[in-house]
């Protein structure tokens, strides 16, 4: 990636089989792209709600300056006999007029494939994008310069300040980085639990198919509401999913347990838009739970011990000598292995998941513009549910993506904001 300047990304621009740029996965990358088939891809999407309709061709416009500044989200998949890396595609996308299933896996192995889409509806500008490419931060960072870079075109005279990425500004080499490079090795012992959840009730929908909910809530009275209870917003809508899955499960043993993703920027410093970011499980007795006061406390302890800088550094450091050790597996049998592994100790494990994605700000005259953002995950193949957080406008939108049409466990998360002050206005997509 040395010697990377504007030369290099107009003659990519003019001829993408010169210069190519090459972004190899890192190690939490490729589970992604292991465990990836035609019914299930790890994606999600963000989404910008704007106060006036969107114009498909200002937002093309749009998107074309955009994509320059973001060279690795143009990236495709290639394979060779070992594994899947990156290699910089032709920087052009297509908007599209968003009227199909959300989240639709892509069909990123065929050729000239890229790995997210770029969608438009009434006033909503979306972003769907495979997990292989960045997280949530990176892009968030994306939608940001875009949705910047539209009412810039629409005449909005804006000032950049230090919330969003300057679009003029040339790629820097440490946007690209594998920034787990940063994390220490950890020889302390990690534990992988392999220990099944229980999963809500419903019958699946077919391939491809899932719901939208979205809960809007005032930032304000739910932060307050939160402090009520001496917690964060997470650990507070924590509580709330573990007694709304319990609601919507028949079981009477076991453990519930959310999948929550926890941003390693705030560990280690880096620019990096690609993939830092990793999980943790808080897993409580469906016996233990009865209010939010009954486990509040106990979902703040796990957060802390699991969410700490050393749990983090031990599970990085078991990634690492697992794909050490299967380096080189030849492909064609490393991948039935990764998705057998992923079962067990990957979608099995969980009930459900919550990804806080935190406050957004834009520069004032921006966010005059903006109505809200979304942000949406999809669920993993056993599991019914995925949540995610994220807040703009003192509007926080909480999504559930369902992969069931029973609705026990949306409504039970209603009726308990509800029933704490919080009025919550219902979206559906």
């Amino acid at each position: 990636m040395s010697g990377f300047n504007k030369e290099n990304i107009e003659l990519n621009l003019k001829n993408k089989n010169q210069n190519e740029l090459r972004f190899d996965l890192e190690d939490s990358e490729k589970i992604y792209v292991w465990t990836m088939n035609k019914k299930r891809m790890a994606m999600f999407r963000l989404s910008a709600y704007l106060k006036e309709k969107i114009i498909p061709n200002l937002l093309q416009t749009a998107v074309n300056s955009t994509i320059i500044r973001f060279p690795s989200f143009t990236a495709k998949i290639e394979k060779n006999f070992f594994d899947y890396y990156l290699i910089r595609n032709k920087p052009y996308i297509q908007i599209k007029e968003d009227k199909n299933v959300t989240l639709r896996p892509l069909e990123i192995l065929n050729y000239k494939s890229q790995c997210f889409r770029i969608l438009y509806w009434n006033n909503r500008i979306s972003i769907e994008i495979f997990h292989a490419i960045t997280d949530g931060t990176g892009a968030l960072e994306f939608l940001k310069v875009l949705v910047v870079e539209y009412l810039k075109l629409k005449g909005y005279n804006c000032t950049i300040d230090e919330n969003v990425m300057n679009i003029n500004a040339l790629p820097n080499n440490e946007e690209f980085e594998n920034a787990f490079k940063k994390v220490p090795f950890n020889d302390g012992k990690y534990k992988l639990n392999n220990k099944k959840s229980i999963q809500l009730n419903g019958k699946m929908l077919k391939k491809y198919s899932s719901y939208n909910i979205i809960f809007n809530m005032d930032t304000d009275i739910l932060k307050s509401v939160s402090e009520r209870y001496n917690s964060t917003i997470t650990e507070y809508l924590l509580s709330l999913i573990f007694i709304a899955c319990k609601k919507a499960s028949n079981k009477s043993k076991g453990d519930i347990s959310i999948q929550v993703p926890i941003n390693l920027r705030k560990y280690y410093k880096t620019k990096t838009l690609k993939n830092f970011s990793m999980f943790c499980e808080i897993r409580i007795s469906i016996n233990e739970i009865n209010d939010i006061l009954s486990i509040i406390n106990k979902i703040h302890l796990q957060l802390k011990e699991k969410t700490s800088r050393q749990s983090m550094e031990k599970m990085i450091t078991h990634i690492r000598n697992v794909s050490n050790i299967v380096k080189y597996i030849p492909l064609f049998i490393k991948k039935p292995l990764a998705r057998i592994g992923y079962i067990l100790y990957g979608e099995r494990v969980f009930t459900n998941t919550l990804s806080n994605i935190g406050t957004v700000k834009f520069p004032p005259i921006i966010s005059e513009k903006i109505e809200n953002l979304e942000g949406i995950i999809y669920p993993m193949n056993f599991n019914r549910a995925g949540c995610l957080v994220i807040t703009c406008n003192n509007t926080t939108t909480f999504s559930i993506n369902k992969r069931t049409t029973d609705i026990a466990f949306e409504k039970e998360m209603m009726e308990l904001l509800e029933k704490d002050g919080i009025k919550v206005t219902i979206q559906g997509q």
